[in-house]
């Protein structure tokens, strides 16, 4: 029997959280040394005020980083939580410049970013998500869903730098 557990890592990098902090806020590192890829969902809350969010590659010690070139991609759910909507937008790069989120758009909605470990710069071996200052309330979480190079009998850990 298959189950998506067997074949596929699941790591919350972001805890829910009230981005309103008044401080720039990065998720755990995804290090992607034994992951072809992974997809990372950012998940927005009940949003206050609009916000951006760039995808960041780091090195293996995470003691540098920088905005990951155009060569990830991202969707954006159909419907906000609850809804019945089962529907994902169109695929579009992850601009260096950022990504927006929108006040009274994107509430409820799921961003789905996707990483391949092939795409990363070389040096640089970990991925996560940067958000600069939000300066007012915004709910936001993310989990990650790494799928690794070869199958193995035990789940290879994740391992995160955070």
């Amino acid at each position: 029997m298959w189950l998506t557990t067997d074949e596929f890592n699941f790591l919350p990098i972001l805890a829910p959280i009230d981005m309103a902090t008044g401080a720039a806020i990065s998720t755990n590192i995804i290090q992607m040394q034994n992951y072809d890829s992974a997809v990372i969902g950012i998940h927005c809350g009940l949003l206050a005020n609009d916000g951006v969010w760039y995808l960041k590659e780091y090195t293996a010690k995470a003691t540098s980083s920088q905005v990951m070139p155009a060569v990830a991609y991202y969707r954006l759910s159909g419907g906000a939580a609850g809804s019945t909507a089962d529907t994902l937008g169109t695929r579009t790069s992850v601009a260096s410049s950022g990504i927006a989120i929108t006040n009274g758009t994107h509430d409820g909605l799921t961003y789905y970013v996707e990483v391949k470990s092939a795409d990363l710069d070389a040096g640089y071996t970990g991925v996560g998500i940067y958000f600069p200052v939000i300066s007012t309330g915004a709910l936001m979480s993310a989990t990650a869903v790494m799928k690794p190079k070869y199958l193995q009998k035990t789940m290879i850990s994740a391992t995160v730098v955070s």
